[in-house]
């Protein structure tokens, strides 16, 4: 019998001189813990760690990692520089229900367009539980 050969392509960027370095510092909650059915307001904050600006990039909030489109979006143009941070702030969402546990998502460079250092950081996940109206 005949034996087939697999092959494979890897595509390897290697960034060189100086690069941003996008991360996420924080992700908070305006009344913490959010309750049900009422307004709530999402503070991020995403710092440009690396030792270089960077290009235009999208920052997105989820409710719920479960969730298929982000609750809030945020166009980041210009740039940010090394060691500039911007703190964004999303005030129209409501979550329906309340809720034991949901994961909530936030994530910067979610198109995935600025060549960093480190993309770890990028991506920052926080368990909350969502409160009956009182």
């Amino acid at each position: 019998t005949e034996i087939g050969r697999l092959s494979a392509t890897i595509k390897v960027v290697c960034a060189q001189g100086p690069v941003p370095d996008l991360a996420l510092e924080f992700l908070s909650f305006s009344p913490d813990p959010p309750v049900a059915k009422h307004s709530l307001k999402v503070t991020i904050q995403v710092r440009n760690q690396g030792n270089a600006k960077s290009p235009n990039f999208v920052v997105r909030w989820w409710g719920s990692t479960a969730f298929t489109s982000p609750s809030c979006e945020w166009s980041i143009s210009g740039s940010l520089g090394a060691g500039e941070a911007v703190t964004l702030e999303c005030g129209d969402f409501r979550y329906d229900s309340a809720y034991e546990s949901i994961v909530t998502k936030a994530e910067a460079d979610a198109d995935n367009v600025v060549i960093e250092y480190n993309k770890g950081n990028n991506v920052l996940e926080r368990t909350i539980s969502v409160v009956s109206q009182p």
